[in-house]
């Protein structure tokens, strides 16, 4: 074995550039990129607060939402990073079409989950959870948190690119100084909303299964323990929270979008994007049609088949559209299939 690293030597020295940078900027970035989470933790903490089932109820749903930001939002934002660095300050806009690029490839994977989540979620969530105790109104409460938290994911992923961009231009305290508020604005706004949402009890399919506890509290106070207890009732209050978290995303976004579209002089968004949206809105048009004709399938025969077809249609629409993204998706395949 030829040994190739004997020049180099552990070092706790603190006065090189480089390690100063690194350092002073840890911090801001940890808590900029970890917002996520601890958005999510500070969730489930008060989802603790409200009646039995709250809290798996949120975890259950975080899990799908986390998903499409951490394959597609992350995925794509540590991509441009390195491009994104390699800009100088004065290329505004060339920052501003890699921006754009960047954002009209999260959203052609990130809008057919948000039609999926939304039309076709309880069967993905029954064909992954249902079963035992987990039942069909465990299944629609999962689903109902799933779609407020689908609300927030256009905003979540893009913003995982929008700070890839600041980081790029030296501002690392900006979207961690964001990233607080956010978190306080998602406590704030939850408590609100989850104690209000928390009356409202699930008892039969569809929306029109929702009832109330009687008029919603003037004062903000929690119910009393034997309602929060009560076996066999599954309350609304884990909604609140996850609608409290596709605000905070938002805001979020919608800062940083404007500070650097200010910086870029380019508008953050583009044609491309309308016609991503033509084609999620077609692929949830297929997955209602093929969910009504897989009639009472079991969710984990159904919802591969709505599922797949929704995409499928997806993909079709978006390249006679001419979404270069979905026409490179399609030459991928034939080539591997031609192998």
């Amino acid at each position: 074995m030829i040994s190739v690293s004997r020049s180099l030597r552990l070092s706790l020295r603190t006065d090189i550039p480089g390690v100063r940078s690194v350092v002073r900027q840890f911090v801001p970035v940890v808590v900029g990129r970890g917002v996520v989470q601890l958005s999510g933790y500070a969730e489930l903490l008060l989802a603790s607060l409200l009646a039995v089932g709250a809290v798996a109820a949120l975890g259950y749903a975080q899990i799908f939402y986390l998903l499409p930001i951490s394959l597609f939002g992350m995925s794509v934002a540590a991509a441009e990073l390195p491009e994104l660095s390699r800009l100088e300050s004065s290329d505004r806009e060339l920052l501003g079409v890699r921006l754009q690029e960047g954002l009209r490839r999260i959203a052609f994977f990130v809008l057919p989950t948000m039609a999926c989540y939304l039309v076709l979620g309880d069967l993905m969530v029954g064909a992954l959870l249902e079963g035992g105790r987990f039942g069909a109104d465990e299944t629609r409460l999962v689903w109902y948190v799933l779609v407020a938290y689908t609300g927030a994911l256009p905003a979540a992923t893009a913003t995982r690119l929008l700070q890839s961009a600041s980081y790029a231009s030296g501002d690392t305290r900006t979207p961690a100084a964001v990233a607080a508020i956010r978190v306080v604005l998602v406590v704030g706004l939850g408590v609100v909303l989850m104690i209000q949402l928390d009356r409202v009890v699930i008892t039969g399919p569809g929306l029109a299964g929702l009832d109330g506890l009687g008029s919603l509290p003037t004062a903000l106070h929690l119910l009393p323990e034997p309602a929060r207890s009560a076996e066999g009732t599954l309350r609304m209050g884990a909604v609140g929270l996850a609608l409290a978290s596709a605000v905070g995303a938002w805001f979020e976004f919608g800062v940083l979008r404007r500070r650097l579209a200010g910086a870029t002089r380019v508008t953050l968004g583009g044609g491309s994007l309308t016609k991503i949206a033509l084609a999620a809105g077609a692929a949830a048009l297929v997955g209602v049609g093929t969910r009504s004709l897989a009639g009472d399938l079991h969710p984990l025969l159904a919802a591969p088949l709505a599922v797949g077809c929704a995409l499928g249609a997806y993909v079709i629409v978006a390249c006679w559209e001419g979404v270069a993204d979905a026409r490179d998706m399609v030459t991928a395949v034939r080539r591997r299939l031609g192998r």
